[in-house]
């Protein structure tokens, strides 16, 4: 079997194959206690979401009638909620933390056991298949693939929390809107406007930012081989020195740095169409559903608490919507980093298979 990422479908089952003996290791228990505490501290951080939308609320209600004890009881919620968020927050960043380094640590391991074991890190290097710098690959992309999983899920789980309590607080809020020029009304108006704003956002970043799965693996690699170039000419620094070698491995480091800035000035152009997008839309998120829900305050609709309710619960609504495009990078990192590991595992078992047809 190849490690060729050729689907989509085909990589997460890869991922799936190689991260599922974790959850039935020895720890396994401590790992899916340690996940479910996670998931609880997300629930609480969505839970603070929507009672901080709820405060806002009451907020500019107090604000819009003048009232100073209202104000003063909204100061005291906030101080509230202002302790728990902090409490919430430094316990799931220790959770997550601890869930990255023990899957990193249980991966590492797993590795380096295979690697280090009946020659196979002799045998790859005369083997086809694209496991260059291994020990890359093990110290950098393990990293780099279990903490972006990790916060990637941790997100995910956030904004499909966020998207399901969202749409029923901004459904409630917005009230109906009269179709200009005819008698009919549309419920709940301001939701279909999130799916629409955050639709048109999602398909545009992810069409301005697949060229960074490309660029960020063909940067990844260079990287790798530069530091491997160096770490050779470090250990064969003797040879060199006896062979008068310094010239050759002074134009081979440069040269494979140049390649470094060549797949750099690459990426850089995948990013810049993005960020460039990603800057305007955010920039236009928070005065955007304030506009639409304007009418609705000057008719006498809605408060002005109720004003700024309904746009902050649009802006988390299309936050949410916008997970796609808002981690388009991290996907991009992520999915280079893992389809590296995968491809030197799966390469170690296509020697084992070989060796195992052999005998």
């Amino acid at each position: 079997m190849t490690a060729r990422p050729a689907t989509r479908n085909q990589f997460l089952r890869q991922v799936l194959r190689l991260a599922g003996p974790w959850w039935n290791s020895a720890q396994k228990w401590q790992v899916r206690g340690a996940t479910f505490l996670l998931f609880v501290l997300t629930l609480m951080q969505v839970g603070l979401t929507v009672w901080g939308n709820y405060w806002n609320r009451e907020l500019f209600d107090a604000l819009e009638e003048r009232s100073v004890r209202g104000v003063l009881a909204q100061v005291g919620v906030f101080a509230l909620i202002f302790v728990i968020s902090i409490g919430v927050t430094a316990a799931h960043l220790m959770v997550k933390r601890r869930l990255q380094l023990d899957w990193r640590a249980w991966l590492t391991q797993r590795l380096i056991g295979r690697w280090m074991a009946d020659g196979r890190h002799y045998r790859l290097l005369s083997s086809a298949g694209e496991h260059d710098n291994p020990d890359q690959r093990i110290a950098e992309d393990i990293r780099i693939a279990t903490e972006s999983a990790i916060g990637l899920a941790h997100t995910l789980v956030f904004s499909l929390l966020t998207l399901g309590l969202f749409i029923g607080i901004l459904w409630t809020v917005s009230g109906s809107m009269n179709v200009p020029g005819t008698s009919l009304q549309v419920p709940g108006y301001m939701v279909p406007l999130a799916f629409l704003y955050a639709g048109l956002g999602t398909a545009l970043g992810w069409a301005l930012g697949r060229p960074l799965v490309r660029t960020t693996n063909a940067l990844q690699s260079a990287e790798a081989n530069f530091r491997f170039g160096l770490a050779r000419a470090r250990e064969h620094s003797e040879a060199i020195a006896l062979m008068h070698g310094e010239p050759q491995e002074r134009s081979g480091a440069l040269a494979r740095f140049g390649q470094i800035v060549r797949d750099w000035d690459r990426q850089s152009l995948a990013y810049l169409g993005l960020v460039s997008f990603t800057t305007g839309y955010g920039g236009l998120l928070p005065v955007f559903p304030i506009l639409v829900a304007a009418p609705q305050y000057i008719l006498g609709a809605m408060s002005l608490g109720a004003l700024m309710q309904a746009a902050q619960a649009f802006q988390r609504l299309t936050s949410a919507l916008s997970w796609p495009v808002d981690n388009v990078g991290e996907i991009a990192r992520c999915r280079a980093s893992a389809e590296r590991v995968l491809s030197l595992y799966e390469d170690m078992e296509r020697l084992d298979a070989e060796a195992r047809a052999a005998s």
